[in-house]
């Protein structure tokens, strides 16, 4: 009846059409998502929860005035979070895997970029990939990067939390959850997606005390506890 969805508008926005259609009150619960896959690229679209559209609040910025912040996302893979809109923001995505489309198809563990050219560098769940001899020599080459002032923000999963997880699952103090396991191993869907190092809040503050160069070094937990996070500046080298 002329209301098929066009080729400019999703299936939800029929879909909720019809049922306001209908006589439905529709409402919006802004607490749940679902991530939105492009067909030919896989490439997910949806918010993460360093985004300011989910926690609202804004991310801070380097003080760059006149000129775009320079973001460097290292083992992008197919989701690169927000830091601000594109005329405020060059987002450089690095990564080894064709498919996801990266700014450089590169080994990260050797970044194809000169020293000190991105005010930010961002790495989400890729440091656990490397083996544990490999942590420090990677860590000092994404610092290469980044600039004197400028911030390193990780994320990581936190295996002492996963390890909690596991012990309450085995004495039947919780439900199975296949979560602490990918925390843990790796989920293990592709040659890539398996885990060589545990990083805790402790092991990762000496790690990073390690490397040197940063300024603080602070880790923090996600609210949930699964994950790690780390905002640390690059301090400049003093004689």
């Amino acid at each position: 009846e002329g209301d098929a969805p066009s080729a400019l508008v999703t299936e939800d926005f029929s879909f909720y059409t019809r049922a306001r259609k209908a006589g439905i009150e529709l409402w919006a619960d802004t607490g749940i998502q679902c991530l939105h896959e492009d067909r030919q690229t896989r490439q997910l679209f949806g918010l993460l929860m360093d985004m300011p559209q989910a926690t609202g609040a804004v991310q801070p910025l380097p003080d760059t005035p006149g000129r775009r912040v320079r973001v460097a996302d290292i083992g992008a893979g197919y989701q690169s979070p927000w830091f601000g809109n594109p005329d405020e923001v060059e987002m450089v995505r690095f990564d080894g895997q064709e498919e996801t489309q990266p700014t450089f198809r590169c080994d990260v563990r050797r970044l194809p970029a000169p020293d000190e050219s991105f005010d930010i560098v961002h790495s989400r769940h890729v440091l656990e990939h490397f083996g544990r001899a490999e942590i420090v020599p990677v860590l000092s080459e994404w610092l290469r990067v980044l600039r004197v002032g400028g911030e390193l923000r990780l994320n990581l999963p936190n295996v002492a939390h996963a390890m909690r997880r596991f012990l309450e699952i085995e004495d039947g103090r919780a439900a199975w959850d296949q979560y602490p396991g990918w925390q843990l191993y790796g989920s293990q869907s592709d040659r890539y997606d398996y885990h060589k190092t545990g990083f805790t809040p402790r092991i990762m503050r000496n790690l990073l005390a390690a490397v040197g160069g940063l300024d603080p070094v602070e880790v923090t937990t996600s609210d949930d506890e699964n994950n790690l996070k780390f905002v640390g500046l690059n301090k400049p080298i003093t004689q």
